[in-house]
């Protein structure tokens, strides 16, 4: 049965399906993933919301084969689904460029002669960000690279392949191997692959619904 449209070209009854075929698999085969199935879904990720658009993400890809890549599985604290991995991703949070990055959105305002955003930016977006407290900055940018990060994966998934979030790690280590300042926050890896039926850790577990959602 084909799929409901809304009115967009696009199916929710499709993206249901995606939402519920993503799995954090641990174990991978050793099929390729395709470059072009990477880039996708980093362009994907790119186009994940931010607050006030100033994308604080850099996203780092150890490339299978890459002289680093041992170095990226030990950060990764040798966990499987970084071992077996065809393709390894740190999706670092830079909480210290988002003052540049306002900068940046004022020049292009200008330069597209739009004052009123322009001027949004320079005189309200970039002075609060230079006064935010480290804590309150950090965990802005962070939240934002989250989002990119499920873009990502969702996107991943889209193309045939699995992906696993990895929280465990090792930042420092992280941050060492990509030359990346003491302000950076590695929110994540995220290892990609074709997944085994043996990197599925039993069968998917949620709690109820209603014991998450409130309606009001």
């Amino acid at each position: 049965m084909e799929d409901a449209k809304n009115g967009t070209g696009w199916s929710a009854e499709g993206f249901e399906r995606l939402a519920e075929a993503r799995r954090s698999v641990r174990r991978f085969s050793d099929v390729p993933v395709p470059e072009e199935v990477m880039r996708k879904a980093f362009r994907s990720a790119h186009l994940a919301p931010s607050s006030n658009n100033l994308q604080p993400w850099e996203f780092h890809w150890v490339r299978s084969g890459s002289p680093q890549r041992e170095a990226a599985v030990v950060a990764c604290l040798s966990q499987p689904a970084a071992a077996t991995s065809a393709e390894l991703v740190f999706f670092i949070a830079r909480p210290d460029l988002l003052e540049a990055r306002a900068a940046a959105m004022v020049a292009h305002f200008e330069a597209a002669e739009n004052a009123g955003t322009a001027s949004y930016y320079r005189d309200q977006v970039g002075p609060s960000v230079a006064k935010m407290d480290s804590a309150k900055r950090s965990a802005w940018a962070d939240k934002s690279v989250a989002l990119a990060a499920q873009q990502f994966m969702l996107a991943i998934k889209a193309s045939g392949f699995d992906s696993c979030p990895m929280e465990g790690l090792d930042p420092d280590k992280v941050r060492t191997l990509f030359d990346l300042p003491q302000e950076a926050l590695v929110t994540m890896a995220v290892s990609v692959g074709q997944g085994i039926p043996e990197g599925l850790y039993g069968p998917r577990l949620r709690f109820p619904l209603a014991d998450h959602l409130r309606e009001h």
